[in-house]
């Protein structure tokens, strides 16, 4: 592949995001991953990327993909415009599961200096966002600085200071926010971004027997905000940006522009189904939508993007015929992009790359952005014997290095799912990677599930196999994952909570040292201090069932012996810390480790911010902030962050101060 030449160019790459119908959902899960020894892993066999030559080639290759795909009920699982009898819209669903709740002997090894490494700390005097990488920024839903904090909900940007008394100072109403946005700072520049559906449009139904109309689904749609906060009492909107399809993340390394990812579907195509008031057959039906597809033009396959500066707007497609790319093995019919935008000029991006493949997880450091798909299996495929290796997952790298540019650089695969970003880390140009195979059943025979600690290298455009460890788990699956420094800790569950502590200090060779047997789980780990990982997650019995929220602190100093020293549970509780590492917060200089959590005990609802001291020798429980009521309701604390001496909950309802030392809560703002 191509290194991408800059502004405006790209390669976008097309996947099919998921199948449909009962057979096919067991076509694409069947089959399960090898079980690959760790002293001979298997060699990675990335797919090559070829750009079109214009939007003939384009138009023609997407073209004879389809009718490959097409019935008389459409193009496999993609939104259709129904025309004739059947559903309106064929529902897409993913491959392979979401996540509900995703050896040689042992030898001494180094513990992990965790110290290092202690992200979410923003300055001396307040918090920054949690993420997953020092200096690597990600999205967060509230921000602070010295003197202000910066919130998103309710449908506006709201800017308080950080009285005793959080006093609302500036505020901006933003029309159709959706309830996801998050938010990334760039000097006096806040971007905004989130994703929703649009609204169907009824169009007239073409080269149709009888009148009538059809029904067009609306377009997942990507929006983004650039609002200027240097008047933090007069927030301004600058610019907003449009994109068709779902925002996956968006990443911003140092003082680089920021990465935004966006994954998209081809535009509906006028189908038609057998029967209904066309009284079509299922070969008429079948004939008009292969001839509907041929008529699409090449903009079909392609995203658009819409640019709005004051009443003034452009809209056009948001990469060129010939800046996208595909795969050598056909990956779908879906639009990867990754748009590089600098907000310090404007949300026109100043570099446009993505990849033939759909998107499911991105992972962002220093130099790099890489993103995971579920590898495409054919739709038809209804044999599990000739299903190949099981599921996979495709894995493919920018270079982020220089500030303003992303290049395509490879492409890569391990066997099975990951669960989320902290399943991914790269250090020393090495990619470490963890992953659970799926479960394969012929007849009513089920195979074992493992997962595995994958190394990869980039050698060329590909993302070679360095090194494996398999075996872990067996009949589980992943929870949680951190790696630190060359240890990486790996969290397994079907009824205990097997922590194990992997040494990838030796990329060709990962080992496991260690092994702790815990009921629950832990979901989000965190380091804590030279040899300490806090784990926030579930207690269980010992039939795994989840009986409150959990949090852990391990010793792992000693590799071959991690032990658990202190755990807190709140019965019945739920914290979206499981789910978002950005609603945790740990405060570095006084120990102070804030988890929000919500109960439930069958009769009242309740939400707080569990504070806790983090020393080595255990936790102590604080203070549980809960806010006021508002119109009878109990808000949801979402965000935890500290501004000097004063600790700030942001809920859905509302801002509220606390004093650090002990938490005693001091005022509360509800939202105007």
């Amino acid at each position: 592949m191509m290194r991408m030449r800059r502004s405006r160019t790209g390669i976008a790459l097309c996947a099919l995001a998921g199948v449909t119908g009962a057979g096919v959902w067991a076509a694409a899960t069947a089959g399960g991953a090898s079980h690959e020894a760790a002293a001979a892993p298997r060699k990675a066999t990335p797919d090559r990327l070829v750009r079109f030559g214009g939007c003939v080639d384009l138009q023609r290759y997407a073209s004879r993909r389809s009718l490959a795909l097409a019935d008389r009920w459409g193009i496999g699982p993609y939104p259709v415009r129904w025309v004739g009898g059947g559903p309106m819209f064929r529902e897409v669903m993913p491959m392979g599961p979401t996540p509900t709740g995703a050896m040689p002997a042992p030898t001494a090894a180094p513990a992990p200096d965790v110290s290092a490494r202690t992200p979410g700390t923003g300055g001396a005097d307040h918090s920054g966002t949690n993420v997953q990488e020092a200096g690597v920024d990600e999205p967060d839903l509230a921000l602070a600085d010295a003197k202000h904090i910066i919130t998103v909900a309710g449908g506006a940007l709201r800017v308080f200071d950080t009285g005793d008394t959080p006093r609302q100072v500036g505020s901006l109403a933003l029309t159709g926010l959706s309830s996801d946005a998050q938010m990334l700072r760039v000097g006096d520049r806040v971007m905004i971004m989130s994703s929703g559906w649009g609204g169907g449009v009824a169009t007239p139904a073409a080269d149709v027997v009888s009148p009538r109309v059809a029904y067009m689904p609306g377009q997942e749609t990507t929006v983004v905000r650039l609002v200027d906060v240097s008047d933090p009492a007069a927030p301004r909107l600058v610019q907003t940006l449009s994109v068709d399809g779902a925002l996956v993340g968006a990443r911003r390394p140092g003082a680089g522009a920021v990465r935004l990812v966006v994954r998209s579907v081809p535009d509906p195509i006028p189908m038609y189904g057998p029967g209904g008031s066309a009284d079509l057959t299922r070969r008429q039906a079948t004939e008009r939508n292969r001839r509907a597809i041929r008529r699409a033009p090449a903009r079909t396959w392609l995203p658009a993007m819409t640019i709005r500066t004051g009443s003034k707007s452009v809209r056009r497609t948001a990469v060129g015929c010939r800046d996208v790319a595909r795969s050598t093995q056909f990956a779908g019919l879906g639009t990867l992009t990754v748009l590089t935008i600098d907000p310090a000029r404007g949300l026109e991006p100043v570099d446009r790359d993505a990849v033939m493949t759909d998107a499911q997880t991105i992972y962002g450091s220093a130099r790099s952005l890489y993103i995971t798909t579920p590898r495409y299996v054919n739709p038809s495929q209804s044999d599990p014997a000739k299903v190949p290796d099981g599921l996979r997952t495709q894995i493919h790298r920018f270079d982020i290095s220089a500030p303003g540019e992303t290049g395509y650089s490879s492409s890569g695969d391990v066997p099975g799912f990951v669960l989320n970003q902290f399943s991914l880390s790269e250090k020393d140009g090495v990619l470490r990677v963890a992953s659970t195979s799926e479960p394969s059943w012929v007849g009513d025979q089920r195979t074992e599930t493992e997962s595995y600690v994958t190394t990869l290298r980039e050698e060329g455009r590909k993302l070679v196999t360095v090194g494996r460890l398999g075996g872990l788990g067996r009949n589980e699956r992943i929870y949680g994952v951190r790696f630190i420094g060359d240890m990486g800790y790996v969290v397994t569950f079907r009824q205990m909570d097997p922590l194990h502590v992997i040494d990838v200090s030796n990329p060709a060779a990962p080992v496991q040292r260690g092994e702790l047997k815990i009921p629950g789980y832990s979901a989000y780990l965190h380091p804590v201090g030279p040899g300490l990982l806090l784990g926030v997650g579930q207690d269980a019995d010992d039939q795994g069932r989840a009986k409150g929220t959990q949090v852990s602190l391990f010793d792992v100093s000693n590799p071959a012996a991690p032990r658990r020293v202190q755990n807190v549970v709140i019965p019945e509780g739920w914290s979206e810390v499981e789910s978002d590492h950005h609603a945790f917060l740990y405060w570095e200089p006084t120990g102070l480790a804030v988890v929000p959590v919500s109960t439930y005990d069958g009769a009242q609802a309740r939400s707080g911010a569990v504070g806790m001291l983090v020393r080595p020798d255990g936790i102590t429980r604080v203070r549980t902030v809960e806010q006021p009521a508002v119109d009878g309701q109990a808000p949801t604390i979402r965000r935890t962050l500290v501004v000097g001496d004063r600790v700030f909950t942001v809920s859905d309802r509302g801002v509220q101060a606390a004093r650090l030392d002990n938490l005693s809560p001091l005022g509360f703002t509800p939202y105007p």
